[in-house]
């Protein structure tokens, strides 16, 4: 008979509040993998998303549902005024990434082994590319390491698109080191987790011998449900904290060259820009466009999403798969969106999304979609449905634990 195993769960945060990205993933995933097995969560907590000791213990009381024992201790280069601005300029003259540098604590090295020793986990779990060096050869279970995107090829996207000379190097230089640090590490793992197919080629191509399983981004379908209200007449939608660069610039891009053309066809179409840190050029432009909305973040995105009528996602850059994507589909939202930004999703062009490259095509497809209301109500259904068939996290949390525990079996032969 299979009994709970023990799963020591490393990670680069704390995964509460799920509002967006890699919250939304660790905190489903350790909810769901919680129903069959004891998790102990040890973890980095960030600043930037639990800044008061009253954020941490809310999060941490949340998360006592479903973690046996929790330990938090926070980032290093958190502690003092300018660390994070001295640890960026370190990791230009270091041989590893500025995304290895930051994750580095002697303090969670330390806590690592003593949780190891006297919490005896059946597996290991290491949520991030970055936490690899906390890896433990002397640990005979198996170790798992999760890639929420292939860090070393969104560097190199990213300064594929950077037109600056500085910042090009910069890019060029981190994606080399990253490249190096996943050859160096990735390997080492009984199986690497990735976000889709994609991503796990993309790996696959450094290091042809690793085992790779697909654990895909998911969505919440009880949640991010459709309901029967009105939606404003021409209207769009658009969600994602913009502190994060793919977001920031994809809405950038959208204000600059999309936004313009949309209103030669249609001058009172609206947009809601939904996200945590939107850039002052947005800012401006909301107050100079009285239909151009900019909220800032949001406690809660589903009445937003049922007052528009199209989802837009115009990202251009980044990797991984897009939670925001996953979370308008569950919602029965007609989404037109580009290439990159359902990278790694199922998803049929013309049956579930839109597609769109180019400013012209993007705001000729949301044109489409204002006025084919078959269009939108089929591209609703289907799109519902592909999430509650494939992406519920409760079918994504079924997969992890099959692969739990086919890792614990295979190291007890």
């Amino acid at each position: 008979m299979y009994e709970k195993m023990k799963i020591l769960w490393l990670s680069h945060n704390i995964p509460y509040p799920p509002k967006g990205g890699v919250l939304q993933r660790n905190y489903n995933l350790v909810k769901e993998i919680a129903k069959y097995n004891k998790i102990f969560l040890v973890a980095f907590n960030q600043k930037a998303l639990l800044p008061t000791d009253a954020d941490i213990k809310d999060a941490l009381n949340a998360l006592k549902k479903y973690c046996e024992e929790i330990e938090v201790i926070p980032l290093p280069s958190e502690e003092t005024k300018w660390g994070k601005k001295r640890l960026l300029a370190k990791s230009i003259f270091t041989k590893k990434p500025y995304t290895v540098n930051w994750n580095q604590s002697n303090e969670m090295k330390k806590l690592v082994e003593k949780v190891t020793c006297s919490f005896n986990p059946d597996l290991i779990h290491y949520d991030t590319v970055g936490l690899a060096e906390y890896y433990n050869p002397s640990y005979n279970g198996p170790q798992v390491l999760n890639h929420h995107n292939i860090e070393s090829a969104m560097m190199l996207r990213r300064y594929q698109k950077e037109k600056n000379i500085l910042k090009r190097l910069y890019f060029y230089q981190e994606a080399k080191k990253i490249e190096q640090y996943e050859m160096k590490y990735c390997g080492l793992f009984y199986a690497n987790l990735t976000v889709s197919e994609d991503d796990g080629v993309i790996l696959k191509r450094l290091l042809p011998e690793i085992k790779i399983e697909i654990i895909s981004n998911g969505v919440d379908t009880a949640y991010f449900c459709p309901t029967k209200a009105k939606t404003q007449k021409i209207s769009l939608i658009f969600g994602g904290g913009m502190g994060w660069y793919p977001n920031r610039d994809a809405m950038l891009w959208f204000a600059d060259e999309i936004w313009p053309l949309i209103k030669k066809e249609y001058p009172d179409v609206k947009i809601t820009v939904i996200g945590r840190k939107p850039p002052d050029k947005l800012i401006k432009l909301s107050k100079d466009d009285s239909n151009f909305i900019v909220t800032g973040y949001v406690d809660d995105v589903r009445p937003y999403f049922e007052d528009a009528l199209i989802y837009v996602c115009p990202i251009r850059d980044g990797g991984g798969t897009r939670l925001k994507i996953l979370d308008a589909l569950s919602m029965g939202k007609p989404i037109v969106a580009t290439t990159i930004a359902v990278e790694g999703i199922k998803v049929i062009p013309n049956k579930h999304v839109l597609i769109a490259d180019t400013p012209e095509q993007f705001a000729a497809q949301i044109v489409k979609l204002i006025e084919d209301k078959d269009l939108r109500e089929m591209l609703s259904v289907e799109g519902r449905k592909l999430m509650e068939d494939n992406y519920d996290w409760s079918i994504i949390g079924k997969k992890l634990n099959n692969i739990y525990k086919m890792a614990y079996i295979s190291t007890r032969k």
